[in-house]
């Protein structure tokens, strides 16, 4: 997908289309904020929560009616998830012919570029399903720590199995009172954390690599 000729069509139509209201613009523009995280595939995931939050509108009620208005006007396409798990799909209309349309190799090679949006809390609750996805929840979060770190030296399998084992004794609640929906936020913090320690450590043992090995303890200090 050409993104910029999207945008270009998408805001022209927005333009002429005098049955929008600010909230439809916000909502389409976070679907495109998530379709853009996901390399513009065909389809692609996003929760209620995050597109709410990226969005800003504060009631569920007007989220699904601008949700359904989308549809029904062509901007979006909306396949509601049948597992409390996992996030709905979406796809974005298309503004411009087809014969201009981009190729995205991302797209047709059916690699999975990110993980989908899991709410964590909700998945620890029912702890036999949560048992049953852990192996896939820990790749996923492997996944993500591959994306997000490509340089550094780090164990990122053992800071993925570190991660979960933390937030799996505060129950997936951030001081102990509010649940953990998107974890990514989280993992992206902790990953920086590990990074920092790691160079820390480093630094430690470099400096005494320059420490004075040939001290003269008969003189005094």
């Amino acid at each position: 997908m050409n993104y910029i000729e999207h945008l270009n069509q998408a805001f022209r139509k927005i333009h002429e289309d005098t049955r929008l209201r600010p909230t439809h613009i916000s909502l389409y523009m976070a679907l495109f904020q998530f379709a853009n995280a996901s390399r513009f595939k065909t389809e692609f995931q996003a929760g209620r929560e995050e597109l709410m939050q990226y969005s800003k509108i504060g009631s569920t009620k007007t989220y699904y009616k601008c949700l359904n208005e989308l549809q029904k006007w062509n901007y979006i396409r909306y396949y509601p998830s049948k597992n409390v798990y996992q996030s709905s799909r979406f796809s974005l209309g298309n503004f411009y012919p087809k014969a201009k349309q981009a190729v995205n190799k991302q797209e047709t090679s059916g690699k999975h570029v990110l993980p989908p949006f899991i709410n964590i809390y909700k998945l620890y609750k029912d702890y036999k399903s949560y048992k049953q996805l852990k192996l896939n929840f820990k790749n996923e979060v492997i996944h993500f720590f591959k994306k997000e770190d490509q340089s550094s030296k780090l164990d990122l399998i053992m800071e993925a199995e570190k991660f979960i084992a933390y937030y799996e004794k505060l129950n997936w609640n951030i001081a102990g009172v509010k649940p953990i929906t998107n974890w990514q936020p989280l993992a992206k913090k902790w990953l920086t954390s590990a990074k920092g320690f790691q160079q820390f450590n480093q630094k430690g043992i470099d400096n005494n690599h320059q420490l004075n090995q040939n001290k003269m303890y008969n003189e005094p200090l």
